[in-house]
């Protein structure tokens, strides 16, 4: 059992681990490299707790960030979370090693934003004990809970600190029981009679979100490192001017794991994978060696998932010498991601379904390794397919959402824009509906106002664009226009438009007709409902899912998610009564319907259903209708191209798939 004492030696030799390595070969320890770390919470966010008031551009100040360290000061309780590599445990460590050394200045000028403006860090919390425990699994935190914090606990008033500051690393380990077991530590805490401790859990940012805790617990993030962090921090090692700094500065860098191989090498550091790439051979001995730093990786992710693996990680029987900087999270991930990017797609995707959230960050990098090829678009569909040609290659449902977000990431290799031709009536309409990527192209050249609040949700970008009006729709088709014609990817007498209401239903139904009687829906795929065939009520998602998720879903002309998702905006003319329609189905083009300058009082068609819709809504025939100014979570659209003088009346043969 540990002690109080053995707890302060422990914090005390952290300040002696190595952290980075000079570019002339000299090892740096966690005492003379740290970089303070900064969270993305301000000091408006913490002044006005959400509410801001408005001003202008000139007004508007740079926001000043608190840093991780004020964070612990100001909350008892605190959840710190952030993807591998983001430097969470080199915080908590030096955090450690500063309190059992009593070596935290009061007050210290730190940088705060990418202006360099510095501002004092401050610590006036002194007296403290650190505990530092990296939780190895669910047992651990067991064991650590309900027998070593409470005796560390109990003999803590009768010494000379004030309290503990208790550091529980890698909660993610833990699995499905870290919300329980956490949720009694943090009992314990609060039971103590003193409000000294403080308690920093770090997590995984996907492991964070799923986190059940009390409201007491401060949840908060790690920010990247900032270029001024980084510039000066070099300038300091190496004693050059901060201007002359031209290495460790590009976006890849920002994550300190990264930073710490681009310094090394002097790298620029734009992309992980090739700062790996360059760094690898400068410290492994041969290219047998780098075969088994690979080996070596794997086999840790193998291990962490609980599977066997048969990798070598020996050279003649004796154990491969694994450089400092192999043994972290993030470069295991990159590491293991060089093998892997090398075998068959379905190789990839068995190793993801394995645990999709502790192997995202691999895959992430597999797909970055393939780039454009042909292979990765392979894995790309074969990561969104809910099915397969064996049972141990079908990905589901939940596995194929955090697959569509690693794509989303990585900007989704999939041709978003491509278009299925109708011959029917001689015109094309989008495969898929326009997603928050690419609408957010149209609003950032035009400035239109989107007031979606996944717009800039990295792993959204793939996900239908929502939250918009009957007249963004058309006023997004305008601007495609422009753009196709000026691509010429459309002809010049060729418009991007919404479609009409039976355009829309033939690209869902094509030649599906009902042999049963007229009350049978008619879904893209037959007139059986299929409930994993869309994103509808049945699915349970309630949300917009990644376009192409339910491939089994495609209408015979091969257009994705016509049933569910998304409601889908028509050119096409409703009424004014929500209940009764003013121009009811069959479709007439000599009747008003398609009047586009009719007034906002009229309501427009929608189609599809949504993932909320059940079964009577999420099909081909069901006509639903909003008022043009109408926004909602659930409506979005795709596009049709058609010429532009004339519309194809397709009333006969709509009609007469309805017979």
């Amino acid at each position: 059992m540990t002690t109080l004492e053995e707890q302060r030696r422990t914090a005390t030799d952290f300040g002696s681990h190595s952290l980075l390595i000079h570019p002339n070969g000299q090892t740096l320890d966690l005492a003379t490299g740290y970089i303070p770390l900064l969270s993305t919470f301000s000091h408006e966010d913490k002044a006005a707790k959400g509410l801001r008031k408005g001003k202008t551009s000139d007004e508007r100040d740079n926001p000043v960030y608190l840093s991780a360290l004020e964070l612990v000061r100001d909350n008892q309780i605190l959840l710190l979370s952030g993807p591998s590599g983001c430097g969470k445990t080199t915080f908590a460590k030096h955090l450690c090693f500063r309190v059992a050394t009593q070596s935290l200045p009061t007050s210290a000028p730190i940088i705060r934003n990418e202006a360099s403006e510095l501002h004092d860090e401050v610590w006036n919390t002194n007296g403290l004990l650190p505990c530092y425990f990296d939780i190895g699994d669910a047992q651990a935190l067991e064991t650590l809970t309900h027998q070593t914090i409470p005796k560390l606990l109990s003999p803590v008033s009768r010494t000379r600190y004030a309290g503990l500051v208790i550091v529980i690393d890698t909660i993610e380990r833990a699995e499905n029981q870290a919300s329980q077991l956490l949720g009694a530590l943090i009992s314990k805490l609060l039971d103590e009679k003193t409000t000294n401790h403080r308690l920093v859990i770090l997590a995984e940012r996907c492991a964070a979100e799923s986190l059940n805790l009390p409201s007491v617990v401060a949840r908060h993030s790690i920010s990247p490192l900032l270029l001024a962090q980084r510039r000066l921090k070099i300038s300091e090692l190496t004693q050059d001017q901060p201007d002359r700094v031209d290495y460790a500065l590009g976006a890849a860098a920002r994550d300190p794991t990264i930073f710490a191989l681009a310094f090394q090498i002097t790298d620029a550091g734009d992309q992980a994978e090739t700062v790996l790439d360059a760094w690898l051979p400068k410290v492994s001995k041969d290219d047998k060696h780098c075969a088994e730093l690979e080996a070596y990786a794997l086999q840790q992710i193998h291990r962490e998932l609980g599977l066997q693996s048969e990798l070598r990680t020996t050279a003649n029987g004796r154990p491969i010498d694994v450089p400092l900087f192999a043994l972290k999270t993030k470069i295991r991930q990159l590491l293991a991601a060089r093998p892997l990017s090398r075998l068959p797609s379905r190789a990839t995707v068995d190793f993801f379904r394995q645990d999709p959230i502790r192997t995202a960050d691999v895959l992430r990098s597999i797909l970055v390794r393939l780039g454009s090829s042909a292979t990765f678009e392979d894995l790309a569909s074969l990561l969104m397919q809910g099915s397969g040609t064996a049972v141990q290659h079908i990905l589901p449902l939940g596995d194929r959402m955090k697959a569509g977000g690693v794509l989303s990431l990585l900007g989704d290799p999939r041709d978003l824009s491509a278009l299925a031709f109708v011959p029917v009536d001689a015109f094309r309409i989008g495969v898929y509906t326009v997603t928050i990527g690419e609408y957010l192209k149209f609003i950032m050249e035009t400035k239109r106002e989107w007031t979606s609040p996944d717009k800039n949700h990295p792993k959204k970008q793939n996900v239908p664009a929502t939250d918009l009006t009957w007249f963004d729709a058309q006023a997004y088709c305008a601007w495609l226009t422009q753009k196709w014609h000026e691509s010429g990817k459309i002809q010049p007498n060729e418009e991007v438009r919404l479609p009409t209401e039976p355009e829309w239903e033939r690209a869902a139904r094509g030649d599906i007709i009902s042999v049963q009687s007229k009350e049978t829906y008619i879904y893209p795929w037959g007139t059986i409902w299929q409930p994993d065939h869309s994103d509808s009520e049945e699915t349970g998602l309630n949300q917009p899912c990644p376009v192409g998720l339910f491939p089994k879903g495609r209408s015979p002309y091969g257009c994705h998610d016509m049933a569910g998702n998304v409601w889908e905006w028509c050119t096409t003319l409703w009424g004014e009564d929500m209940a009764t329609p003013r121009f009811r189905y069959s479709w007439r083009q000599d009747d008003g319907r398609e009047d586009q300058e009719a007034p906002v009082t009229v309501r427009r068609v929608l189609r599809g259903g949504c993932f909320s819709s059940g079964m009577a809504k999420a099909n081909c025939t069901y006509r639903g209708s909003l008022e043009p100014t109408g926004r909602w979570r659930g409506n979005g659209f795709r596009v049709v191209i058609a010429k532009r003088q004339i519309r194809q009346d397709t009333t006969k043969d709509a009609d007469s798939l309805r017979r």
